[in-house]
């Protein structure tokens, strides 16, 4: 007897929904399969199809343009043919201006043009592949005076623009005056900057994509669409120290320097996990979730080498006592695989991580938000039961970080791709929770981080920490949650994704186990937002903003809510009822002593007003804090530190189809 698999599901639900894609689809829309290829819409094609009927309908044909001016005036928009005039020249589309034919601007292009576009493309790549390095060289076609430009790097590849592929297609479809679609979805309209926003040019006049301007970055040449993107030239620098290519996503407002996404067909987005047991998949051995398809094979990566080799790097990541770690040989790592989950034939109890779930989920999101696909490898160089000053710059897993991202590298550029580090997926915490000297240990070890992996990878943009939160803790010890609490309040280069607390535990109530993939994803939702300007806020989860005291005896918490309205929620997760009292949240006068919250209520969608018994007395350890009563010792299941308070979020996981909440951070503030 055979069975279908759980991955088999997974790889068939990237089929099934790529068919309601193009059966639902609206015009225009991207529906990209599996090859990353667009199939486009039902839809699309039905208004293809339509619009050459009507033009079929409509059109007149004449052998000769003498015939055709014979013929007299006809309506306006009237559209003619001329098919065999002695001048060539006059062989092509005519419109009707009610008293006289004009030359359309739009004209199909035959075989002969096509091809002496394929032939000067070929000419002009040839010409900029001779220039200096980073020099402009020109894109040239038949019959046309386009200002796009080829950008070629030292070893003449491109690096900057539209490929050769792109740049013909949108210009054989502006000759065919397909006038419709770009090479996503999405009209080709002008495109220019002003000094307030990006816009376009349409029927309507100009309208605006996104609200960055030439006052936030000096761009160069001109902006052209990718998929559901515009690409443009810009002197601000994230991966190459020139001029470098940088997507932005139409539609979305820019707050953040962090939130460019680079361009280019050769670019590889590499992402390093970090930290301790749960960042190398501790207790995710569990058969049903050991990922084996990869239904992006060519684009979802991590390490090949000979032996045993899955994205903990063949590392015995969850053994070996302190300063005796296994150092990694960077020349075992010899390419790239397709990334699946693997259960460890080193560790036993080594399976899937989150890294699974998040490179899955963060594919989605590439071809979902901006309609393509990049290159995303990713590598797990953790060790379970480490404290932070154990995982620092000079241990051996710090070490091991590095050379993953010298190694992969080195081979990225070999294969003539240009490797990027976003950030660091950090899981970490639970050991350092009862250590003071963790709380303001975070961003220097960012920092540490980032300047090996930026002189492992070449680039020159920053290198953000994604962090969960680990909701383990007992009782009062609550260092580890609130350090990358602390350490995301107050650098905008840490990222908060998620705590743990929505998630079925392990039965030991310390590591994930079969539910890491879902947290996984929740980290792709958080890369999505702080890269791509999506959604509302730089988090993948509630964050608290402002704690105000606006009576004697009520306080207003407003968070940034990354899909309004907030939610206090007592039936989900059920893992974690009987639920805590007061939803999670507790207050403190300022002797420290807890006073009674007496009502609770939600204000304008992004807001939790708390009531209390009396009056709040001033002092220095007045706060408000949440999530943060810790397991009892021993723990007990369903009693670990958690709230009720989440977002509304619509996504569902691709993990098990349930509802993708995005839940409040475990956070104490003072007000």
């Amino acid at each position: 007897m055979s069975y279908i698999t759980a991955q088999q599901l997974k790889y068939a639900s990237v089929d099934a929904e790529t068919w309601n894609d193009f059966v639902n689809g609206k015009v225009g829309a991207v529906n990209l399969n599996r090859n990353g290829v667009d199939v486009e819409t039902l839809l699309t094609w039905k208004e293809r199809v339509m619009e050459i009927a009507r033009q079929a309908a409509n059109m007149q044909t004449y052998l000769t343009k003498a015939e055709m001016e014979a013929a007299g005036p006809q309506p306006k928009g009237t559209v003619a043919q001329v098919t065999n005039d002695p001048d060539p020249a006059n062989n092509g589309y005519w419109v009707s201006d009610g008293s006289q034919w004009i030359w359309s601007g739009m004209q199909s292009a035959n075989a002969s043009q096509v091809n002496s576009a394929l032939d000067l493309a070929s000419t002009s790549l040839t010409e900029a592949k001779s220039k200096a390095p980073l020099r402009r060289a020109p894109l040239a076609f038949y019959g046309d005076t386009h200002t796009g430009y080829w950008m070629v790097d030292e070893d003449g590849n491109v690096v900057n623009g539209p490929t050769v592929i792109e740049a013909l297609l949108a210009r054989i479809q502006d000759l065919e005056g397909g006038g419709g679609q770009s090479l996503g979805s999405g009209p080709l309209e002008p495109l220019y900057f002003d000094s307030l926003a990006l816009k376009s040019v349409g029927t309507s006049g100009p309208r605006v994509l996104a609200g960055i301007s030439e006052a936030d970055f000096s761009f160069e040449g001109t902006p052209f669409w990718r998929g559901n993107a515009v690409v443009a030239t810009t002197d601000r620098k994230t991966v190459w120290d020139k001029t470098p290519s940088v997507v932005l996503p139409r539609g979305n407002q820019w707050t953040r320097d962090e939130m460019v996404v680079p361009s280019g067909e050769n670019l590889l987005i590499l992402i390093p996990s970090y930290g301790q047991s749960n960042s190398v998949g501790s207790q995710g051995f569990t058969p049903e979730y050991i990922w084996t398809e990869n239904p992006w094979p060519e684009h979802l990566l991590m390490p090949d080498g000979p032996g045993f080799m899955d994205v903990r790097m063949g590392l015995p990541s969850g053994s070996e006592s302190v300063g005796s770690e296994t150092e990694l040989d960077p020349s075992l790592i010899t390419g790239f695989k397709p990334l699946v989950g693997m259960q460890s034939e080193l560790v036993s109890h080594l399976g899937t991580t989150p890294l699974e779930g998040m490179g899955y989920a963060l594919m989605h999101a590439f071809k979902e938000y901006l309609g393509f696909m990049p290159r995303i490898c990713v590598y797990a160089a953790g060790w379970g039961g480490r404290f932070q000053s154990q995982l620092a710059e000079g241990s051996i897993p710090f070490k091991n970080l590095k050379t993953g991202a010298e190694r992969l590298s080195t081979l990225a550029r070999s294969r003539g791709w240009t490797p990027w580090v976003p950030g660091v997926v950090l899981f970490h915490g639970e050991s350092d929770s009862s250590r003071p000297q963790y709380l303001t240990a975070v961003e220097p070890w960012r920092q540490s981080m980032e300047v090996v992996l930026k002189a492992a990878t070449g680039q020159v943009g920053p290198v953000s920490l994604f962090a969960a939160q680990a909701s383990t803790f007992q009782g009062a010890n609550t260092n580890g949650v609130l350090a990358h609490y602390n350490a995301a309040r107050d650098n905008d280069k840490v990222v908060l994704t998620a705590p743990y607390y929505p998630y079925g535990m392990a039965p030991d109530n310390l590591h994930l186990g079969k539910t890491a993939p879902a947290v996984g994803e929740k980290v792709a939702h958080a890369i999505a937002r702080a890269y791509s300007g999506l959604g509302t806020g730089r988090h993948g989860c509630v964050f608290p903003l402002s704690v105000a005291l606006i009576s004697a005896n009520q306080i207003d918490i407003k968070f940034s809510v990354p899909r309004a309205p907030l939610v206090f929620d007592s039936a989900f997760p059920t893992v974690n009822n009987p639920s805590p009292a007061d939803g999670g949240f507790r207050v403190f006068d300022g002797s420290g002593a807890q006073v009674t919250i007496t009502g609770r209520e939600i204000i304008g969608g992004d807001t939790v007003r708390l009531t209390v018994s009396g009056s709040i007395a001033s002092g220095p350890e007045r706060a408000v804090d949440y999530a943060l009563e810790g397991f009892p010792n021993p723990k007990v299941t369903g009693q670990q530190p958690r709230g009720q308070l989440r977002d509304s979020e619509t996504v569902t996981f691709y993990y098990n189809g349930e509802r993708a909440y995005n839940w409040c951070v475990h956070f104490k503030e003072s007000f």
